[in-house]
Protein backbone atom coordinates (compact mmCIF):
# COMPACT_ATOMS: atom_id res chain seq x y z
CA UNK A 1 0.00 0.00 0.00
CA UNK A 2 1.39 3.41 -0.73
CA UNK A 3 2.53 6.03 2.05
CA UNK A 4 1.40 9.53 1.20
CA UNK A 5 3.11 12.68 1.45
CA UNK A 6 1.08 15.32 3.49
CA UNK A 7 0.02 18.69 1.63
CA UNK A 8 2.38 21.38 3.38
CA UNK A 9 5.42 18.53 3.51
CA UNK A 10 6.18 18.11 6.84
CA UNK A 11 5.43 14.74 7.05
CA UNK A 12 3.80 10.99 6.05
CA UNK A 13 1.15 9.04 6.42
CA UNK A 14 -0.99 6.04 5.07
CA UNK A 15 -4.69 5.06 4.22
CA UNK A 16 -5.95 2.02 3.62
CA UNK A 17 -9.28 -0.55 3.51
CA UNK A 18 -9.78 -3.57 5.97
CA UNK A 19 -12.31 -5.63 6.99
CA UNK A 20 -13.34 -5.36 10.76
CA UNK A 21 -14.54 -8.55 12.70
CA UNK A 22 -17.90 -8.09 11.82
CA UNK A 23 -17.32 -8.08 8.18
CA UNK A 24 -17.71 -4.13 7.47
CA UNK A 25 -15.32 -2.52 5.26
CA UNK A 26 -13.81 0.56 7.06
CA UNK A 27 -11.04 2.94 6.34
CA UNK A 28 -8.10 3.66 8.12
CA UNK A 29 -6.17 6.93 7.96
CA UNK A 30 -3.12 6.65 10.11
CA UNK A 31 -1.81 9.72 12.47
CA UNK A 32 1.13 11.32 10.72
CA UNK A 33 5.19 9.97 10.69
CA UNK A 34 8.44 12.56 10.67
CA UNK A 35 10.06 9.82 8.62
CA UNK A 36 8.63 7.31 5.47
CA UNK A 37 10.22 4.54 6.93
CA UNK A 38 8.08 4.54 10.48
CA UNK A 39 5.11 5.16 8.37
CA UNK A 40 5.81 2.12 5.90
CA UNK A 41 6.21 0.27 9.11
CA UNK A 42 3.17 1.33 11.47
CA UNK A 43 1.26 0.29 8.01
CA UNK A 44 2.32 -3.17 8.02
CA UNK A 45 1.94 -3.34 11.68
CA UNK A 46 -1.16 -2.29 11.01
CA UNK A 47 -2.29 -4.82 8.32
CA UNK A 48 -0.89 -7.44 9.90
CA UNK A 49 -3.24 -6.87 13.47
CA UNK A 50 -6.28 -6.19 11.44
CA UNK A 51 -5.79 -9.82 9.71
CA UNK A 52 -5.24 -11.55 13.06
CA UNK A 53 -8.23 -9.67 14.07
CA UNK A 54 -10.53 -11.12 11.23
CA UNK A 55 -9.57 -14.74 11.26
CA UNK A 56 -11.50 -15.91 13.88
CA UNK A 57 -8.68 -16.90 16.67
CA UNK A 58 -8.93 -13.22 18.85
CA UNK A 59 -8.98 -13.97 22.46
CA UNK A 60 -10.89 -11.81 24.77
CA UNK A 61 -7.79 -10.40 26.06
CA UNK A 62 -6.68 -10.08 22.14
CA UNK A 63 -10.12 -8.29 21.68
CA UNK A 64 -9.38 -6.06 24.96
CA UNK A 65 -5.95 -5.21 23.40
CA UNK A 66 -7.09 -3.62 20.07
CA UNK A 67 -9.87 -2.14 21.79
CA UNK A 68 -9.63 -0.42 24.99
CA UNK A 69 -5.44 0.14 24.68
CA UNK A 70 -4.68 1.39 21.71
Amino acid sequence: MPVYKDKQGKGYFFSCYYTNNIGERKKKHSKYFAKKSDCQQAEREFLIKSKEITSGVMTVKDFYDVYYIT
